[in-house]
């Protein structure tokens, strides 16, 4: 599997504890095959989601919501690595762990901003990852 090619940082760290209980932390650890210790998804073979800091940026400005403006959130946001880099399928190096780039957010059919043909706040930038290898991420990690 190819890496990514450059580098980048982590920005922001977040485990979902339980619904609409979020917690912004310095760290994470990641476990191959099941996601990020203390989520509410771990051991649900669900991804681990990442957003791009331009994204978030760009997302967080906006005055009108789309249907994903509110439902997606990252536990990962990096800065730093071009999106035309991310490919589904790479892997991604942060700190000792490797994610493996399953997916990119996608837009649905129900926004009302697609529907409109209106500017989508989250039309790119998001994507989803799976564990490779076990490994802490920390705000700040190299990510390659």
């Amino acid at each position: 599997m190819p890496t990514i090619n450059g580098y980048g940082s982590v920005t922001c760290l977040r485990i979902f504890e339980a619904h609409k209980v979020t917690v912004t932390t310095d760290a994470i650890d990641v476990h191959n095959g099941k996601g990020i210790v203390g989520d509410k998804h771990y051991d649900e073979l669900r991804p681990i989601s990442l957003l791009l800091q331009e994204a978030a940026t760009w997302r967080d400005a906006q005055h009108e919501a789309g249907l994903c403006s509110k439902k997606f959130k990252e536990n990962i946001r990096i800065d730093g690595i071009e999106e035309s880099a991310l490919i589904v399928g790479d892997i991604l190096t942060i700190e000792g762990a490797s994610l493996k780039i399953i997916a990119e957010k996608h837009c649905y059919d129900q926004c009302p901003l697609y529907d409109a043909n209106r500017v989508c706040p989250m039309k790119s930038g998001g994507y989803f990852l799976m564990p490779e290898a076990d490994g802490t991420i920390h705000v700040g990690s190299r990510v390659f």
